[in-house]
């Protein structure tokens, strides 16, 4: 296995208007993630990759693109070893599997994404 991109995250200022723009755009559907958060996935149509979004949280918060990998713990320290920074430990999204958000060593956002059903 390989360590493709397989999901990204748009932050909106007005929710309901960037969802309505991509919509038209590409055909894109959303659907409101249970929780507290306004949080929506957005199904691009293809499986292998999805997508989700949420309020920007910052005026530099921009879209992040996620890494699919084995063993979280082990890409964190490698890629700590190699000049990036920590953002966001390891979390858990429940029923799905863990995320982590990081910046490389010239200012650009990534995440870390491993799946696993059993995340609390």
């Amino acid at each position: 296995m390989g360590n493709p991109i397989c999901f990204f995250e748009i932050p909106a200022d007005d929710i309901p208007a960037l969802c309505k723009f991509y919509e038209a755009l590409f055909g894109w559907t959303f659907t409101r993630f249970p929780g507290p958060m306004e949080y929506f996935k957005i199904n691009t149509g293809q499986a292998e990759l999805e997508g989700g979004m949420m309020a920007r949280q910052h005026p530099q918060h921009v879209p992040t693109n996620y890494v699919m990998v084995e063993g979280m713990d082990e890409f964190l320290k490698k890629a700590e070893s190699l000049g990036a920074k920590v953002l966001v430990p390891r979390s858990p999204i429940k029923g799905e599997g863990w995320f982590a958000v990081l910046m490389d060593p010239q200012n650009n956002p990534f995440g870390l994404w491993e799946t696993d059903t059993s995340a609390p």
